[in-house]
């Protein structure tokens, strides 16, 4: 009696490519990313709101006076100080060489509580000879008319390439020659103008 061989199991494809395993899920969800920022986004604004605020930085004063008698002594230049009441503070002074042989003290003040209001004070040094000093004035400043009489002294009115900038300038021949930059009118350098004073130089 013949025997019937064993079915053999059907052979697996060799060129068959396996299933890819399913995707794992991911860790968060973009819910759960958006609440965490959210979170953050609140304790960072409760931080912010716990910080106290400046509501205004006063500007330093400084000590013009001494500054000016020191270069008044040393250079022999009859300087100014304008004598203003408590409002104005000065903030910055230095000495400047806008062009060569020519030194000039410039003075900074500005008028609080708001400190926006600012009037610069520059006067030329000792030695400045008459052509330096109307070179530097032509490649700065642009004259404009009629000229102001204030604190007996002639002042020409000017302008700069800022639009917000006024400008009055002392006689050139004077000595120092003397300019005012500020952000008022020129009335209201005028009215400055009216309040400077030469220095003691004990």
């Amino acid at each position: 009696m013949a025997t019937t061989p064993p079915s053999s199991a059907p052979e697996a494809d060799a060129g068959a490519v396996p299933s890819a395993a399913p995707p794992r899920r991911s860790m968060g969800t973009w819910r759960n990313l958006l609440l965490s920022m959210a979170a953050l986004g609140a304790v960072v604004a409760l931080w912010l709101a716990m910080v106290p605020r400046v509501e205004r930085v006063d500007q330093p004063a400084i000590d013009v006076g001494a500054t000016t008698r020191q270069l008044a002594r040393d250079t022999g230049t009859p300087l100014q100080l304008p004598a203003l009441s408590g409002d104005w503070k000065c903030t910055s002074v230095r000495v400047e060489e806008p062009a060569s042989g020519l030194r000039v003290l410039q003075a900074g003040y500005h008028r609080q509580p708001d400190a926006q209001e600012y009037i610069a004070v520059f006067q030329t040094l000792r030695p400045a000879t008459t052509a330096t000093v109307q070179a530097w004035l032509g490649s700065q400043f642009r004259v404009e008319g009629p000229r102001l009489q204030s604190g007996g002294t002639t002042w020409t009115p000017a302008s700069t390439v800022n639009p917000a900038r006024r400008v009055l300038i002392g006689p050139v021949s004077g000595n120092p020659v003397v300019v005012l930059v500020g952000t008022g009118s020129h009335e209201d350098l005028a009215r400055f103008a009216a309040e400077l004073r030469p220095v003691g130089t004990p």
